[in-house]
């Protein structure tokens, strides 16, 4: 008997110990949640449409579960922004892919109002070795050879200024390099293409995150040479959108101060605005730190809001289970029925 009750107090006791374990890692799991939340943020409230292809769709190997899916989705439950994301995959910014196009994303929404509108595009343009083109000398519609790249992003531009007007901020996010793509065309080296946006976005004074020129970014951060954040070499895969949205959310947070009174567009309109590194390698940490958390709790997937609730109720279960089982071994051994 004696045996039986001390075999029924180690199952209460493992229960226990168990139980305590789970509601630990579900209390610092929230912890550390919280730390990546920006409540302060100027982005905090607002709203935001972003455009563009796979990569800004997060449609190929990011692992997170929905809202929370891509850039747009991390900055929009990390920062407090209501966004929309309208990136779809295989989308170009010229006509090489026919009608799916950057540009019809913009239209689909019009009518809609934004406080930010950031596009996204090119790499299909690369993929298919669509032509560059030439930056026009005009702002007339009709001089855009939209079958070029160049042509392509200038009528973008304007239609982007067109449809939403001075009250929204737009802005334009120049793809990282993948210099081991293995996805054809000129994907592994995009210099043209992306040195000719920088021009472009320039003379249409749009705002842009230069990722493809910051070169420590490429090699440091995203490690474009391994497949740490880009799984095949050209998709980012879920710990590299952790890397990249803080990169992304902090350059928004400073596009307003981009921009006077007047409307006119400021010197600093790149990348210059926002330390790469430092901001995806805080963002990265704290992430790694929600990860951790989750991984021990047995979800194995970050970003997921793993909170309280589920800690606790993991819990009970296991406190539930304990006692019963201990209760039911020394009933055993004590002839109770």
């Amino acid at each position: 008997m004696k045996k039986q009750v001390k075999k029924g107090l180690r199952m209460l006791t493992a229960g226990l110990l168990a139980a305590a374990a789970f509601m630990t890692t579900a209390v610092f799991t929230v912890s550390a949640e919280e730390d990546l939340m920006h409540t302060d943020s100027v982005l905090n409230g607002k709203t935001a449409l972003f455009c563009g292809d796979s990569i800004c769709a997060a449609a190929v190997h990011d692992k997170t579960p929905l809202p929370q899916t891509g850039w747009a989705g991390r900055i929009a439950h990390y920062y407090g922004m209501t966004v929309t994301n309208k990136g779809f995959d295989g989308a170009s910014v010229s006509t090489c892919r026919g009608t799916n196009r950057i540009i019809n994303q913009m239209k689909s929404v019009e009518g809609n109002t934004y406080d930010y509108v950031i596009l996204h595009g090119g790499v299909n343009d690369a993929m298919d070795s669509a032509p560059v083109g030439v930056m026009s000398d005009s702002f007339d519609l009709a001089d855009f050879d939209n079958t070029t790249f160049g042509g392509a992003l200038e009528e973008l531009f304007y239609t982007a200024k067109q449809q939403f007007g001075e009250d929204t901020t737009i802005g334009y996010i120049v793809n990282f390099q993948t210099p081991l793509s293995g996805w054809g065309g000129k994907t592994r080296d995009m210099s043209e293409y992306f040195d000719l946006a920088v021009e472009i976005c320039e003379k249409w004074e749009i705002p842009y995150l230069d990722l493809f020129h910051d070169e420590e970014f490429n090699s440091s951060v995203m490690k474009v040479k391994t497949r740490t954040y880009l799984q095949d070499y050209l998709h980012p895969n879920t710990k590299g959108y952790d890397v990249l949205y803080p990169v992304i959310a902090q350059w928004m947070e400073g596009l307003n101060a981009t921009v006077d009174t007047t409307g006119t567009s400021a010197d600093s309109t790149t990348s210059d605005q926002v330390d790469t590194t430092a901001a995806a390698t805080d963002a990265t940490t704290a992430t790694s730190a929600v990860t951790t958390a989750v991984t021990t709790a047995g979800s194995g997937s970050p970003n997921t809001g793993f909170d309280n609730t589920v800690g606790i109720a993991a819990a009970a279960v296991i406190l539930l289970l304990s006692v019963t089982a201990a209760v039911a071994v020394i009933r055993k051994r004590s002839g109770a029925r």
